[in-house]
């Protein structure tokens, strides 16, 4: 995928920017999500000379087009192009960086004999029975055939496979940069977690301060003050437990909702060893 920001003209001559990225045919077939309304990329569409097409996004239909069920087959500017309207794919639908828009990615052969392609973001889904492990030694392979083969380009260079997760992307030397959505996401899940924990809390410490006539009794019939704190403790932590069952459910169906935690994306970065 390659990400760009595309000015898109609407049928009543508005125009404005609009985030989107060039993508594969095979992108939508990873994600395995269906179109809103009319196809999404295929083969065909990537093919040098293919007429111009392109997928919308639910939101800027909605937005931009006043969700015309009529728009797929009519034909839009996007960046300067006439782009014939094949899709619009279903809400919340933003991959791979929060995009509205896809059009087909169309690779020369001999750009990419001459190294003059843009860098691309590629990304894919391991196959079953196969661990990242094996896709690794796999992958790296091929890198020390790509740098044996153009030492001037890819010497210090080594393709390396990392889980997808929406909003972190890897940087060199191993480093980690998180955009601000993910710090949002971050945050979000903080919160949610401090709240039902003050909660939890209050009303474990108001419980053991309505007992205070049970401790009473326990204490005259010869419990110790260690077997009560431990009740008290086990009690505590039956609790914590089932709390941090539900907060993981919860937290895994999110994950679910904002990214494929089972795709894998593949780049090139610095060798830390060469750099």
């Amino acid at each position: 995928a390659f990400d760009g920001v595309y000015n898109v003209i609407s049928e009543d001559g508005r125009a404005a920017p609009v985030e989107g990225a060039e993508v594969t045919a095979s992108t939508f077939d990873i994600l395995r999500v269906p179109p809103f309304l009319g196809r999404r990329l295929i083969a065909a569409d990537e093919a040098i000379g293919a007429p111009a097409v392109v997928v919308l996004g639910h939101d800027l239909w909605e937005s931009r087009f006043g969700s015309d069920p009529e728009l797929v087959g009519r034909t839009i500017r996007v960046g300067g192009v006439q782009r014939t309207v094949v899709g619009v794919m279903p809400k919340e639908f933003l991959y791979p960086s929060l995009d509205h828009i896809w059009v087909p990615l169309q690779v020369s052969v001999l750009a990419d004999e001459q190294r003059e392609e843009r860098m691309l973001r590629v990304f894919g889904r391991l196959a079953d029975g196969i661990s990242p492990e094996q896709a690794q030694a796999e992958l790296t392979t091929v890198g020390r055939r790509m740098a044996a083969d153009r030492p001037e380009t890819h010497a210090q260079l080594r393709p390396e496979v990392v889980p997808f997760t929406i909003g972190i992307n890897r940087l060199p030397k191993g480093g980690l940069r998180a955009v601000p959505e993910f710090y949002l996401f971050q945050s979000f899940a903080l919160l949610m977690l401090l709240f039902p924990s003050i909660n939890i809390g209050m009303l474990i410490l108001v419980r053991t301060a309505t007992r205070s006539n049970e401790l009473a009794i326990r204490t005259a019939l010869g419990a110790s003050r260690m077997r009560i704190v431990l009740q008290l403790f086990m009690e505590s932590l039956v609790l914590a437990v089932l709390a941090a069952g539900v907060g993981l459910l919860i937290s895994g169906w999110a994950g679910s909702r904002i990214g494929a935690s089972d795709g894998i994306v593949t780049g090139w970065t610095l060798d830390p060893d060469q750099a």
